[in-house]
């Protein structure tokens, strides 16, 4: 999507087991769009939001402590957009 200048972001909520695993993951949004044109007008877009879960439960995550002992965390957010570094070779 970025050689054709497209770029987007996603916001996911999920929440982390006791074993630093991902669970409930949903996307709440995800918006797309060539930023290189001033004319855009951003859309839904579904292919950062499937790359976004894609990535997301890949991680593997520190589960939160309370007493020294992991606990369920509930209703994390991730947000994803291209780095700069992405942007710079569109």
């Amino acid at each position: 999507m970025l050689e054709f200048g497209e770029t987007g972001y996603a916001v996911i909520e999920f929440d982390i087991t006791e074993k630093g695993k991902i669970a409930n993951e949903e996307v709440i949004e995800g918006w797309c769009g060539n930023v290189s044109s001033p004319f855009t007008e951003f859309q839904p877009c579904s292919f950062f939001n499937r790359e976004a879960l894609t990535a997301l439960v890949k991680f593997k995550y520190k589960p939160s402590m309370l007493n020294n002992k992991p606990i369920y965390t509930k209703g994390c957010l991730l947000y994803t957009s291209p780095s700069p570094r992405d942007l710079s070779t569109s």
